[in-house]
């Protein structure tokens, strides 16, 4: 996760990036498929409450597959970027 400051004249804010990472066994790489795409129609968008913070907007900005080449395991990354403000 990273955050870089959002501040505008009137508020303080903040951009942040996250990603989050399903892994699924050989032969599995539908269902990792099937679960990141299940995140992905969660969280776009959503309307998350945020402790004194006001979360502007969440966004998937990509959804990626690969297969790591030494345990043979389907590894799906789903990135997100949240715009948040102070109080």
């Amino acid at each position: 996760m990273t955050a870089q400051d959002w501040s505008t004249d009137f508020d303080r804010g903040h951009e942040q990036d996250a990603s989050l990472v399903v892994w699924a066994e050989r032969g599995s790489a539908g269902t990792a498929l099937a679960v990141a795409e299940r995140f992905a129609a969660i969280l776009d968008d959503a309307a998350l409450p945020l402790d004194g913070h006001r979360l502007v907007n969440l966004r998937v900005t990509e959804l990626s597959a690969s297969r790591d080449k030494d345990s043979q395991l389907t590894r799906v990354a789903l990135n997100l970027r949240a715009v948040t403000e102070v109080g």
